[in-house]
C-alpha cells in the first residue's frame, strides 16, 4: 500500500503462467493459505486477499469446459479451477488482489506474508 488510492481501492499484482498442469482426465485446482498475513507484530485477515485465475499462455483450445472461480483466500481449500476434461499442458495466470480498507489501517509498515498452497486433484 503506497498511497490513499491503494487503501481505498486495494491493490493487485498479476502472475503470468503461475500454475502449469498436465492431466489425463478431469481435474480441479484448489487454493488455501497457511495463516493470516503476518508482519512485524501484526496480522491482516487473509480473507482480504482475492485470487482470480485466467487462462494462461500455455495450452490451446480445451476439449471440455474449464470453470474459473475467483475466490477469497482462507485457511480451508477453495476451488479455483475445474475442468471436465484432461489437458496435455495448460497454464493459468493468477491475479492477487488485496482489498485495502480499514483492515490495512494502523498496521506497522513492512512486508506481510503467508504460505499459499495450490493443490491439483484428479477425481
Amino acid at each position: 500500500m503506497n498511497n490513499s488510492s491503494d487503501y481505498i481501492n486495494g491493490k493487485s499484482t498479476n502472475q503470468s503462467d503461475h500454475i502449469e498442469i498436465m492431466s489425463s482426465s478431469n481435474y480441479e485446482i484448489r487454493v488455501s493459505a497457511a495463516s493470516n498475513l503476518t508482519g512485524e507484530g501484526a496480522t491482516i485477515d487473509i480473507g482480504t486477499v482475492t485470487v482470480t485465475p485466467t487462462q494462461g499462455n500455455i495450452g490451446g483450445e480445451s476439449q471440455g469446459t474449464i470453470n474459473l472461480s475467483p475466490t477469497a483466500l482462507s485457511l480451508a481449500d477453495n476451488t479455483l479451477v475445474q475442468s471436465n476434461s484432461g489437458d496435455i499442458k495448460r497454464s493459468f495466470n493468477i491475479e492477487y488482489h488485496v482489498s485495502g480498507g480499514e483492515e490495512y489501517l494502523n498496521k506497522p509498515t513492512g512486508t506481510y506474508s503467508t504460505l499459499i498452497t495450490y493443490t491439483i486433484l484428479m477425481p
